[in-house]
């Protein structure tokens, strides 16, 4: 579905601005939630978010960024208020991922297993590697729109990826489980 128009109407509208929430609100959870492990404060976040687009949205310019990178930006924000105001550390509990990411109940065991595997070797990671990582591969984002999202230009992000991915399977091969992931 093409964003724009909504994002238009939903300058003027708040039957709009509601498509939008219901059509973005699972993603920004996701991204909110990685970086939030109790579930009702990343719920509470995730809300803070849409407030704040929808209290913002006559001033979003898509000269700027696109709709999806400013909502990221504000999500990302919401998140380190959160934390500078509970004077916490970003933690990823892999207890929740289960319930976070919604895994299919019927999804091959296996599956499950890595992704879970994978989860855990992220969390050993820099968190700037966390970072790029998640945008890119849980959250399928371009390196142009991380880029903007976070402030760098496309070439560091790529490195960063680059980097990050190249860390990742160096914990693999050093807890001997590269083989289970492949």
């Amino acid at each position: 579905m093409q964003l724009e128009p909504l994002v238009q109407r939903a300058k003027d509208d708040q039957k709009a601005f509601g498509q939008l929430y219901d059509l973005l609100q699972p993603r920004i959870y996701r991204y909110v939630a990685r970086r939030i492990p109790n579930i009702s404060d990343a719920e509470d976040v995730t809300a803070q978010v849409f407030e704040k687009a929808l209290s913002g949205i006559r001033g979003f310019d898509p000269e700027r960024a696109s709709f999806l990178t400013w909502l990221y930006r504000i999500a990302h924000n919401a998140t380190v208020d959160f934390y500078r105001k509970e004077g916490n550390r970003c933690l990823v509990n892999i207890d929740d991922a289960m319930e976070i990411y919604e895994c299919d109940p019927n999804a091959d065991e296996r599956f499950i297993r890595k992704y879970l595997t994978v989860l855990g070797l992220l969390k050993e990671l820099p968190s700037s590697y966390q970072e790029v990582l998640g945008l890119r591969l849980i959250e399928h984002m371009k390196n142009e729109e991380i880029a903007q999202l976070l402030g760098y230009s496309s070439r560091y992000v790529a490195v960063k990826i680059s980097r990050a991915l190249r860390s990742l399977r160096q914990l693999a091969v050093k807890r001997g489980i590269l083989d289970e992931l492949t």
